[in-house]
Order: C-alpha cells, then structure tokens, then sequence
C-alpha cells in the first residue's frame, strides 16, 4: 500500500508540475487592470493625456473625450467627488450601477458617442511575427444619469493595423450591461505594434458608455512537441515507475 501510494503521489506531481508550466502565461500590457493610477486621485476622474500609467490618452477639448477611471469603491460614479469641464456642469454618474469588474478595482468607461469618443491606446512590444496572440478583456455598459433612452455599446478594438469590433451591448433607458469577457485573436505583422481601444455606440447625444477592464495580451502556446520535463519531473516519474513495478512483483509472488 505505500508503495502504491508512493507511485501515485509521484505521478499527481509529475501532472501538476506539467499543468503549472502549461498555465504560465505573461500579460504583454503594462497596467490592464487600471490598479496603477499614477498620481491622480483614487476616485473616478477624467482621463487627461498622461495621467494613467501604461496608456497614451489623445485629449480633445474640454471633455478629454469623457474617458474616465471609475474607482473600484465608487462604481455609480465616473466623474469624481467635483464637476467636471466648464463650470455649471454637475458630476457625472451612472442611472444604474454596473457592479464590480471580474477583474476587481479600477474600470475605464468611455462615451461612445463619435464626436467625443478617442481611443486609449498602448504600444507593446516583444511579439513575434506570425504568432498569434489572445486578447482578453471584460466589458460592461452603463448610462450616464441626466440622459434617457436605449442605447447599444462596444469596443472598437485595433491591433497591428486590424480592427475587430467586441459583442454589441443592448443597454436599456437608465440600465446598465452585467460584465462580460471577450476572447479576440490577432496575429502579429510586427515586433511592435499599438493596441487601441475605442468606445462605439449609438446613438449620439444620449450618451452610449462603455465600460473596459482586465486586459490580457498573451502569445500562443510554443508549438512541437511536449518541453523536456524539469530533472525533479523525471525523478518523480522514475519513482513512479519503480514503485508500479515493486506492486507488480509483489502480486506475482502472492499468487
């Protein structure tokens, strides 16, 4: 029986140690979940060029294009503790709160109205061309408070000069869209490419906001065959195997 147990306990071993290299991942994009703030207040705030780390933010006119950090202790409210823009302008938030990202913290929402809407974007680097590299991201949509009617969201997504478009969001007058994970591949044309996300969304003037967080870019799984286990693996494996045999000689001789 121990050494039955023995045998097993390696072979569990041997099996984890394969599923932990097969599960090692690294997240090409710098700050994806939005926890890095930089030196900006904690609370939602608008989006000003620079101020969020890992990400360039092209800044148009008083609104800064309403993309806004959305403070994960602060859900119902993307335009912070004061106005923001002109003078007379309340604070901005949400009809209906969205709830807390899957990813947790911080979340960007984005007016996807198109005379405001830029995108945020991020220049990775590292990737080899060819490869084909998964994008992972939630999405959620919200309402601004003070606007009305049914609106439709979603992310214009640019990578390597190809633009692929998320799930469309139905949002209903003063709702909001639960979180959603979106999966979209890409395959690289460079060492280095931009990736962009822009806010979409119909119609105009109500506004449609999108809401983004989690961001993952990672490269394939190396193709060929199986990587040489880890000199501990194959010690394991060679316990195990000894171990089976014992039990086997064992039986034969209780016969």
């Amino acid at each position: 029986m121990r050494l039955t147990s023995l045998a097993g306990g390696a072979l569990l071993s041997v099996a984890l140690t394969a599923t932990a290299l097969t599960a090692q991942a690294t997240n090409l994009v710098t700050n994806g979940s939005f926890e890095d703030i930089g030196t900006s207040s904690s609370q939602g705030f608008t989006i000003v060029t620079g101020s969020l780390p890992g990400w360039d933010v092209t800044s148009s006119g008083t609104f800064n294009n309403y993309n806004a950090l959305v403070s994960g202790t602060a859900t119902d409210s993307f335009g912070g503790p004061s106005a923001q823009g002109p003078a007379g302008y309340s604070p901005s938030y949400f009809w209906t709160d969205p709830g807390s990202s899957p990813d947790g913290g911080n979340f960007v929402a984005a007016d996807g109205d198109s005379a405001f809407a830029k995108p945020i974007s991020q220049t990775i680097t590292g990737l080899t061309v060819g490869d084909v590299y998964s994008l992972v991201f939630y999405q959620a949509a919200a309402q601004q408070a003070g606007f009305n009617g049914a609106t439709t969201e979603a992310w214009q997504v640019t990578f390597g000069g190809v633009t692929q478009t998320s799930a469309t969001m139905n949002n209903a007058d003063q709702g909001a869209v639960a979180w959603e994970q979106q999966t979209l591949s890409f395959t690289a044309v460079s060492a280095t490419q931009v990736l962009s996300f822009l806010a979409v969304g119909t119609p105009n003037g109500l506004p449609p906001v999108s809401l983004l967080d989690g961001i993952s870019l990672t490269p394939p799984t190396p193709p060929g065959p199986d990587p040489v286990p880890e000199p501990l693996s194959i010690s394991l494996l060679g316990v195990s195997v000894i171990g089976i045999a014992a039990v086997r000689r064992r039986r034969r001789s209780a016969d």
